[in-house]
């Protein structure tokens, strides 16, 4: 699994109803944009980061077929219940398998998520 890491954070999310109802994984972390960089810097940056994200989904597609979708934030189909700039997904009966690509604001890393869940207990539920 690519990533660019030398050590790599689980997260357990639980709700009381359910219990564990969310893992999430980081594979790819960039560095931040509070500190001085170029916009060449920011463009490298976001097209390695596009990569990893596009390998990533080589991988599990390769081991779990074609996903149910894939595609940008506001694109026809996209799940409701998420917000990532992009997401390539599985969906089973009661969870789901996705892999995310997002950066949640202008000076904050890019990321690549793995993360499987119940699909009937969203975040905001």
């Amino acid at each position: 699994m690519p990533t660019n890491s030398k050590s790599i954070n689980v997260e357990l999310l639980f709700k009381n109803e359910i219990g564990l109802w969310k893992i999430q994984v980081v594979l790819y972390k960039s560095r931040s944009f509070w500190e001085d960089y170029t916009t060449d810097d920011l463009e490298y940056t976001m097209a390695e980061s596009k990569r990893a994200y596009e390998e990533t989904i080589q991988l599990y597609i390769s081991e779990l077929g074609p996903p149910d979708f894939t595609g940008d934030w506001g694109d026809e189909n996209y799940p409701i219940d998420q917000n990532a700039w992009s997401i390539c997904c599985w969906n089973q009966p009661q969870e789901r398998l996705q892999i995310e690509y997002e950066q949640p604001d202008k000076e904050f890393p890019f990321f690549v998520r793995v993360v499987t869940y119940h699909v009937n207990s969203s975040p905001n539920s």
